[in-house]
């Protein structure tokens, strides 16, 4: 496991990166609605997709938080490898529960 714990912070990093370029689209998607009423009619989907990415960006955070936690103490403490390991499994579920939903939308 401590092979995995060695590569949570570079994963991690980058798994909240990915999630922060979506984020960025949504917002950016978010402010192409120009009238209060556009967006008053998609408001409940643009915060469930906003509220998502940000649980994905703090899931892939912590698991790079376990991740140094498992390298500082050179993996005496295994637990902190199995904690940012299911932090990263966190992460793709919500990333898995984002397509779907993005999916769904297309029509």
């Amino acid at each position: 496991m401590d092979k995995i714990g060695d590569q949570l912070p570079a994963i991690g990093i980058t798994a909240a990166s990915l999630t922060l370029v979506f984020l960025g689209f949504l917002f950016a998607s978010w402010e192409g609605y120009e009238t209060p009423e556009g967006k008053a009619a998609v408001r409940a989907k643009y915060r469930e997709r906003g509220w998502i990415a940000f649980f994905g960006v703090v899931a892939s955070l912590l698991s790079v938080v376990f991740g140094f936690i498992g390298i500082g103490t050179a993996h005496t403490e295994s637990w902190a490898d199995w904690v940012g390991t299911v932090c990263l499994a966190v992460w793709a579920a919500l990333i898995l529960w984002q397509a779907v939903l993005s999916l769904r939308d297309i029509k």
